[in-house]
Order: C-alpha cells, then sequence, then structure tokens
C-alpha cells in the first residue's frame, strides 16, 4: 500500500500508539493510501516482537490476496530481524509458524471454526462452503420445484397469490422470488412477521363506505357553477369512474378488493379550485375527497399489507425449510450461512467461546469498515 508522504509527520503520535500501545483496542480509521495495512504490520510486529505467539493472532483481511501479502510482509519482518542479529527464540518460532498463522479472509476463518466444532454448530463434518455460482444454481433448482409443487397443491399460496393479483401486483412471483433472494442473504436477521387475522367482510364494508362518500361528492358536484374549475375536474374524474365501473352492490369480497385496488388515486390535499365556483362551502367538498383518501387508503393499506406479511412469510418458510435445510443435509454453506452457524456457536456456546478467546488472543481486522454486523459480532 502506498502512503502520502505529507500525512506521515503530522499522526507520528497516532502510528505510535498504534505499535506500542498492545493492551488497548484499537480502531483506525484513515483515507485510502494512508498506510492503514502498514500500521496493521506494525502492530502485528510488535505483538510478536514483544512475546505474543503467532499462532495467538488472527488477521483478517478482505481479499485471500490481501492475506498472502500480510503474510509476505510479516515473513520479511522476521527475516529483517535474523538479518540484523535481533534473532530470539520469539522470532525463530514466529517464523516457523508463519505459514500456518491464522492470517485470512473471514470466510476462511469461519469455516476453519465451523470444520473443528461442527458437532456443536450442529453442523455434519466435513462441510464445504458453496461457490457464488453453485448458491445461484442451486437456488434456482429448489426454487422451480417448491413453486411447482405448491401451484400444484392449489392451497394457501395459490390463494395468496390471487390475492397479490386482485390487490394491484402485477408479478407476485416475481416479488415473492425477490423476497426470498433477500432472506437468503440475510437469514440469520429476520424472523417471520405476523399477520393480522382478517375479520372478514373488510373490502366490502371499504366499498359501501366509499360509495357512500362518492354520493356525497356526486351532490356536491351539482352545486359547482364552473365547470372549469380545478377542484369539480378532479371530483368529476373519480366520480364518473366509480359510477362507471363499480356495481351498486359488489357481490364478493374478491370483487370488492379488485374495485377498491382500481380506484383512481386519492390525494389528502386536492386541487385547489375557487370558494366563488361553489355555491357550496368548498371546505366541505375538501374535506369529502379527504375522507375518501382515507377510507381506501386505509382499506386497501390492510388488505396489501396483509398480503405482504404473507408473501415474506412463504419467503421465509421456503428460505429455512428448502434452501438451508437442504443445504446443512448436503455440507454445502452458502458463506452467509457459515457466518449465521459461527456467531450462534459462538453466542450460544461459552466452552467453544472460552476455548476460542483462549487460543486468539489478538485480533487484528483490515479494511473493518467493509464489514456488516454479524461479521463485527463474530470478531467480536
Amino acid at each position: 500500500m502506498s502512503e502520502h508522504p505529507e500525512s506521515l509527520a503530522s499522526d507520528d503520535a497516532t502510528r505510535s500508539a498504534i505499535r506500542g500501545e498492545l493492551e488497548r483496542n484499537v480502531f483506525v480509521e484513515a483515507g485510502a493510501g494512508t498506510g492503514k495495512t502498514t500500521s496493521l504490520v506494525a502492530r502485528l510486529m510488535a505483538l510478536i516482537e514483544s512475546g505474543v505467539n503467532v499462532d495467538q493472532i488472527v488477521a483478517i483481511t478482505f481479499t485471500r490476496s490481501a492475506a498472502a501479502e500480510l503474510r509476505v510482509r510479516i515473513r520479511q519482518g522476521l527475516e529483517s530481524h535474523q538479518s540484523i542479529g535481533n534473532a530470539s527464540e520469539v522470532i525463530d518460532r514466529a517464523l516457523a509458524l508463519v505459514d500456518s498463522a491464522a492470517f485470512r479472509t473471514i470466510d476462511s476463518h469461519v469455516q476453519s471454526l465451523l470444520r473443528e466444532y461442527p458437532i456443536e454448530a450442529g453442523l455434519p463434518p466435513g462441510l464445504e462452503i458453496q461457490s457464488r455460482t453453485d448458491e445461484i444454481e442451486s437456488f434456482a433448482e429448489r426454487w422451480s420445484d417448491w413453486v411447482g409443487w405448491l401451484l400444484e397443491d392449489e392451497g394457501e399460496f395459490v390463494d395468496v397469490l390471487s390475492d397479490a393479483v386482485t390487490l394491484g401486483m402485477h408479478n407476485p412471483l416475481r416479488e415473492l422470488r425477490s423476497l426470498a433472494e433477500l432472506v437468503n442473504e440475510q437469514h440469520g436477521f429476520l424472523e417471520p412477521v405476523p399477520v393480522v387475522e382478517s375479520r372478514g367482510g373488510e373490502a366490502l364494508e371499504g366499498v359501501e363506505n366509499l360509495g357512500v362518500m362518492m354520493q356525497m361528492l356526486r351532490n356536491d358536484m351539482a352545486a359547482c357553477q364552473n365547470r372549469g374549475d380545478k377542484l369539480y375536474a378532479y371530483v368529476s374524474e373519480r366520480v364518473r369512474w366509480w359510477y362507471a365501473n363499480v356495481p351498486l352492490h359488489a357481490n364478493s369480497e374478491e370483487e370488492a378488493k379488485h374495485v377498491l385496488a382500481s380506484v383512481p388515486e386519492f390525494s389528502r390535499k386536492p386541487r385547489t379550485g375557487s370558494a366563488g365556483n361553489w355555491m357550496n362551502p368548498i371546505a366541505h367538498v375538501r374535506v369529502r375527497v379527504e375522507g375518501a383518501a382515507d377510507i381506501l387508503n386505509e382499506v386497501l393499506g390492510k388488505l396489501r399489507g396483509r398480503v405482504a406479511a404473507q408473501l415474506f412469510n412463504l419467503a421465509f418458510e421456503f428460505v429455512r425449510d428448502e434452501l438451508v435445510a437442504t443445504r446443512l443435509s448436503e455440507g454445502k454453506l452458502t458463506f452467509h450461512d457459515g457466518m449465521v452457524f459461527a456467531v450462534k456457536l459462538l453466542r450460544e456456546n461459552e466452552q467453544v467461546r472460552r476455548a476460542v478467546q483462549r487460543r486468539h488472543t489478538h485480533v487484528l481486522v483490515d479494511e473493518f469498515q467493509d464489514t456488516d454486523p454479524m461479521q463485527v459480532e463474530l470478531v467480536e
């Protein structure tokens, strides 16, 4: 890594603290090219020189090439000590172990941990971390089988998809797959969401209430003396649509859902209009427009919210029961699976956690800003 010479003199105290204050945790925040990796190497060398065995140190890098470069730089530092006559038992031992030291990427670290404690982590021995290509192919195959089976079953799955289409979602299967991809990438952080049970007849009630408001607005239209009024035009468009498309009485809940999803959007802030164009107070008209918007938004919000929760839970079940369960049985995990099980292992198994902490007394992380919350918990 290159360094900007002008930055070196200004932060000597910080660099000295990184190298010298080995008993405290240090977080280094600096721009690219300012020598963060060089400082990490310096701190790692200082730890070895202070008597810390190299096999007690974990150094986590962002890429495998960075891990290899770190190993080379530490070896060169140790050999430099030997060449100038500063060799010691500590330096000699570090040189002997540097090739097997835990300088690795986060995924390699996770894999090493889980291979050492598979039973404690609830995993089969000899697990593998899938390549990204294999993960994508496996997802596509399991998804196709799962969707086909549920469509043939014609149960709740089909009902949810039908509701989604009725309520205006053009391609619920695509939305469901997107949710499944999200859950697959974030499982361990996510849980099923509660679904508010339907009390029945909500859409029919919404259509009835909206119909009352439309009749009132229709009466208001007759009191407008100027058909060019902006508020009149706004109200007229919606009232005319309603009476052209909505039967006097919706025959079913499904029909009522379709009606509500098709109504032209109502704004709670309708176009102003001019009070002089209306024989009735224009404020009353605006209040009724806002009332219609509230009825529509409340009912649709409940109906669509319920469908969204059902779709999310279907996606969650697919990931849990079809993807993760299959990967566990085959011993072929994704990188994210590995993170979830590693964090769970250290969080819940005190014996393993203490054994790992005794073995790895010092942890250094390069490019820490690129870690996610689960990786941070693993390091901590």
